[in-house]
C-alpha cells in the first residue's frame, strides 16, 4: 500500500533509532495503518500510525519502558489532540504531571519538547496530528474568517480531564476496522470532526462570563505554584489556601 510505503519512510529512521522495527502483517489496529514492534530491550509494545498525503497523522502508542526514559525532541509544525488512556511521568516545558485519562493538545514547531516518563507503566494514547497544509492552506481557504479562532482553540485546550466528546470519538478510531475507500473517508471525517469538537468547546467556553481581576490574579499564583511544585503531591485543600 502507497500510503503505508510513504509513512514508513516519513518515520522509519527515528523509529528504529527508538528500537521500532516495522510490522506490516500485525492487525493489532486497523489495516490501513502501518503498525511498529518494539524490538529493544528498553521496552516493548507497538506504535501504530495511519495518514493521508500531508494533511494528518492519527497516531496509537501502545508500549513500555523498563526504566525511567527521558524524551526530548523537536516536533514538527502541527497541530494535534491526543487521549491518554495510560501513562505517567512530567512534562518540563511547562512543568505538570502527565495523568491517565487527559486529553491534550499541542502545538509543534515551537521549543523541544521534553518529557520524563516513567518506568513499567504502558503508555496508551490515541491522538490526530494535523499539518500546515491541512490547518494553515486548507481550512485557512475554507473559513478564512474562522482561521484565528482555530488556533486559539488549540492554545486554550491545553490539558483537561474534562471533554468526554473527544474520548468517545478517538476510541471510535482506535476501534475501526474498516479498508479500502470507506476507511479513507471514515479516517478523513473523524480527523475533521476532531478538530470541530476543539473549536466548539474553545467557542463555548469563550462565551462564558469572564473571571474578575481579582480572580486571575489568584489563578496566576495557583498557576505559579503547581508549577513550582508540580512534582509533588498538591492536594485541592492545599491549593484553596493560595492567594
Amino acid at each position: 500500500m502507497a500510503a503505508n510505503k510513504d509513512l514508513e519512510q516519513q518515520y522509519g529512521r527515528a523509529m528504529e533509532e527508538h528500537g521500532f522495527l516495522p510490522d506490516p502483517e500485525n492487525r493489532r489496529y486497523g489495516s490501513m495503518g502501518l503498525c511498529w514492534r518494539h524490538t529493544s530491550q528498553q521496552g516493548g509494545g507497538f506504535f501504530w500510525t495511519y495518514g493521508q498525503q500531508d494533511l494528518y497523522t492519527i497516531k496509537i502508542h501502545d508500549f513500555f519502558f523498563h526504566e525511567d526514559q527521558l524524551l526530548e525532541f523537536h516536533w514538527p509544525e502541527s497541530l494535534s489532540v491526543t487521549w491518554y488512556e495510560s501513562i505517567s511521568g512530567e512534562e518540563f516545558s511547562p512543568c505538570r504531571r502527565l495523568v491517565p485519562g487527559c486529553v491534550k493538545s499541542f502545538i509543534g514547531g515551537r521549543e523541544p519538547y521534553r518529557a520524563l516518563i516513567h518506568r513499567q507503566i504502558p503508555i496508551v494514547s490515541i491522538g490526530v496530528e494535523i499539518t500546515p497544509a491541512y490547518y494553515r492552506d486548507y481550512l485557512r481557504r475554507q473559513f478564512p474568517q474562522e482561521y484565528q479562532s482555530l488556533l486559539e482553540s488549540f492554545q486554550t485546550l491545553d490539558q483537561t480531564e474534562h471533554f468526554p466528546e473527544m474520548v468517545q470519538l478517538l476510541k471510535q478510531v482506535r476501534d475501526y476496522r474498516g479498508e479500502g475507500l470507506p476507511a479513507r473517508l471514515f479516517y478523513d471525517g473523524k480527523v475533521a470532526e476532531a478538530v470541530a469538537l476543539v473549536v466548539e468547546r474553545h467557542l463555548k467556553r469563550g462565551s462564558r462570563r469572564s473571571v474578575s481581576a481579582e480572580d486571575a490574579v489568584r489563578l496566576a499564583d495557583v498557576a505559579a505554584f503547581i508549577t513550582a511544585h508540580c512534582a509533588d503531591e498538591l492536594p485541592l485543600e492545599r491549593l484553596s489556601r493560595i492567594g
